[in-house]
């Protein structure tokens, strides 16, 4: 079989999983209805009623992924026809993968499309209404757009870079500081200084073309260039009570709580104006997290990052499958524990699901086997490409500094196909090493 015809074979894979998942869910559509998943639903009907993306959509989200979804309830109520664009669109992510891989040898190209295929997480991430769904696909051209950069240096392969970067921006705001740090990085590679100065400053200017209509309009509307005015949730509901955790030695749910109750105790005494503008709200918890993060232990900081970062590696995307398996089980956050690994500990073996918690303990099995081999394929990525590889770790990186102490599956779908390519180039070489034992007379 020719080495392009594995695609298929790869998206032969990746549908039959894609389809399982999608009649996993049918016909009930109650759970594509819930937590974040209503509220995309309600900004599509909203533009599809007309108001536009003027002040009556809101400044809490970026508008891509709405837009997205009411160009397609245009056509169709049909939530799961909507599941199944989705998915069409998330199998663009083997043919990627493929040309990733084939920029270091035919083999590594087939191996990386297969195990695209076979990749729970990027099908699972299809299969809600949420902007993951639209997010790693672009985000995956992205980085393959830097891979082809870093070989051949052609200026409009950074063109391209940004304007995807800047794509995946308008659908989540988790990828807007990586232009800083990617410039940074392409300051850094070797060649005539002045070659490096222009090709950073058209990768930015195309990133901000992309991303400044959105900026213009929340600075007409709001008075301010940020992209969106949703931190200050994720500040008050995440990464304080996470740091919380570790300084006062308490389970996360309790210090939850807590932090949300100092923040509305805050909220009184704050100017009307203040607490009914949402970009002021936004500012005034950066402050108030500042503030706090000065003041806690660094130790406990330190804690609740590291602990953070290996959520996000090692979490299995079996969580995302139980939700659409309707499973009953102790949440992560109503297990008890003053720290990750205890509660951990205690989510994973005083489950009230037993069959859940040996799901889990295997999910979480295979996960460090495959974790294993890919420490391998960055040592051999060391060995034969170290350009591209501080690329991927600069990702790696920023997924995990931005993501803080919040982790889990779908938080590190930027830098999954980045494991896929680390396990391919071992996979690759532990064949060859069977090969030529194979061949020795």
């Amino acid at each position: 079989m020719k080495t392009s015809h594995w695609v298929f074979v790869a998206l032969g894979i990746s549908m039959a999983i894609r389809a399982f998942l999608v009649l996993l869910v049918y016909p009930d559509t109650t759970i594509l209805t819930v937590t974040d998943q209503a509220m995309y639903l309600d900004l599509a009907e909203k533009l599809l009623d007309g108001v536009g993306l003027g002040a009556g959509f809101g400044s809490e989200r970026v508008p891509l992924y709405p837009v997205f979804l009411a160009s397609l309830r245009f056509i169709t109520d049909n939530l799961f026809v909507i599941l199944i664009i989705q998915h069409l669109i998330g199998l663009s992510i083997v043919p990627i993968l493929f040309s990733m891989g084939n920029l270091y040898s035919g083999r590594i190209a087939v191996i990386s499309a297969l195990l695209a295929g076979a990749n729970l997480n990027f099908a699972l991430q299809s299969n809600s209404i949420l902007t993951e769904a639209l997010f790693y696909p672009v985000f995956a051209f992205f980085l393959l757009e830097c891979m082809h950069y870093l070989k051949d240096r052609k200026i409009r392969r950074l063109g391209m870079a940004g304007i995807y970067l800047g794509l995946c921006t308008l659908v989540r705001t988790a990828t807007m500081y990586l232009p800083f740090f990617m410039v940074i990085f392409l300051l850094s590679l070797k060649g005539r200084f002045m070659d490096r100065i222009r090709h950073a400053a058209i990768f930015l200017f195309t990133f901000l073309l992309v991303i400044m209509p959105w900026l213009l309009r929340n600075n007409s509307l709001y008075s301010t260039f940020s992209l969106t005015s949703q931190g200050y949730p994720h500040l008050i509901g995440w990464i304080i009570p996470s740091v919380m955790q570790y300084e006062k030695g308490m389970n996360l749910k309790a210090a939850t709580n807590e932090s949300v109750r100092a923040w509305n105790n805050k909220l009184e005494g704050m100017p009307q104006a203040v607490r009914e503008n949402h970009f002021a709200l936004d500012k005034e918890a950066k402050r108030y997290t500042i503030e706090y993060l000065l003041q806690a232990s660094p130790l406990s900081i330190a804690k609740a990052w590291f602990w953070g970062a290996m959520k996000n590696i090692f979490s299995p995307p079996f969580i995302e499958l139980s939700y659409m398996l309707k499973m009953e089980w102790t949440h992560f956050y109503d297990s008890s524990g003053n720290s990750f690994p205890v509660q951990a500990l205690n989510f994973i073996f005083k489950n009230k699901n037993r069959t859940y918690s040996i799901f889990l303990f295997f999910g979480i099995l295979i996960i460090l086997f495959f974790r294993l081999i890919q420490t391998a394929g960055v040592w051999l990525l060391w060995r034969k490409d170290k350009t591209a590889l501080f690329f991927f770790l600069l990702i790696i990186g920023y997924v995990l500094g931005i993501s803080g102490p919040v982790g889990y599956a779908k938080y590190r779908l930027p830098f999954e196909p980045i494991l896929v390519l680390f396990t391919a180039i071992a996979f690759d070489r532990f064949s060859r090493w069977k090969s030529k034992k194979v061949s020795v007379p």
